[in-house]
């Protein structure tokens, strides 16, 4: 016979034979639940073992209070440099504005310098034209007093 509960086997031996053949029965019943129940308490200690792994994990992780200052730090730096940003886009801008104020100024300057030269090599036309109306003149007045004076 199976090994079983003793309460079980001192019932055995008083009963008649029908109630020993299910008080085997259930014997053997519960000397199957005991197997099972060595499995179950085998796998408790691997699932107690698998927790204290998962509370090692948790004790090197950051708590929901350090990821909050981080996010709130990375947010912080994140405006800061949007700011940085901002200023240097306007530096940028207020740069090349100046750039383009000083080219225009500096365009406007080349244009009257060309029309100052055009101008003085307009007079300096209109004075060679007139230094020759001149020579051509004298030699005129010239030929004139030149005649004059055979007469």
């Amino acid at each position: 016979m199976r090994s079983c509960h003793p309460y079980l086997f001192r019932m055995m031996d008083e009963t008649p034979g029908w109630a020993k053949d299910l008080g085997e029965k259930i014997a053997v019943r519960f000397d199957g639940l005991d197997e099972r129940l060595g499995g179950l308490g085998t796998r408790l200690g691997r699932l107690d073992e698998r927790m204290n792994g998962f509370d090692a994990r948790l004790e090197g992780m950051a708590t929901l209070e350090e990821l909050s200052k981080v996010s709130a730090e990375i947010a912080r730096v994140r405006t800061d440099l949007m700011e940085r940003m901002d200023r240097l886009q306007e530096a940028l801008t207020q740069q090349q504005t100046e750039s383009f104020v000083n080219f225009a100024a500096s365009n406007l300057t080349q244009k009257q310098q060309k029309s100052g030269q055009e101008e003085f090599r307009l007079l300096e036309e209109q004075v060679s034209a007139l230094t020759r109306l001149v020579m051509r003149l004298r030699v005129r007045l010239d030929d004139l007093e030149g005649k004059q004076r055979d007469h």
